[in-house]
């Protein structure tokens, strides 16, 4: 099981997932599907495949499992990717959640909202 740095700053108020405080790794809120690069004997064999259907926290639960049965667990410092880096569907090419952020990221640097989200569109076309 390999865990990877995910950049999140455009979709939370944290800068990347997993954070590198005390305590585990993997708990809520802290890890992300996206982050992780696993085997499918890990998860197919020694765990039955994708368990907790219908369940809200499914996705943290199956994790858990993951990382409790792997033979081996790399956390990487490395960023591997990007979380809600994409396009959306609006002419301003960002989603309303990615539009608040930007806000409030420049409202605490003191430059004008509608620069910073012009340079974002420009580097996101």
């Amino acid at each position: 099981m390999i865990i990877g740095r995910i950049d999140t700053q455009l979709a939370f108020d944290k800068p990347y997932i997993p954070e590198d405080d005390e305590g585990s790794v993997v708990r809520p809120c802290n890890i992300d599907p996206l982050c992780l690069c696993l085997s499918r004997e890990l998860v197919v064999d020694r765990c039955s495949g994708w368990g907790y259907p219908g369940k809200y926290e499914a996705d943290y639960l199956n994790i858990l499992d993951w990382h409790r049965r792997a033979r081996s667990v790399v956390v990487m410092d490395d960023y591997v990717g990007i979380y809600d880096a994409g396009r959306s569907l609006d002419r301003a090419a960002l989603s309303r959640r990615q539009m608040n952020l930007l806000d409030r990221l420049s409202a605490e640097r003191g430059q004008p909202v509608q620069q910073v989200r012009n340079n974002v569109v420009a580097f996101n076309s």
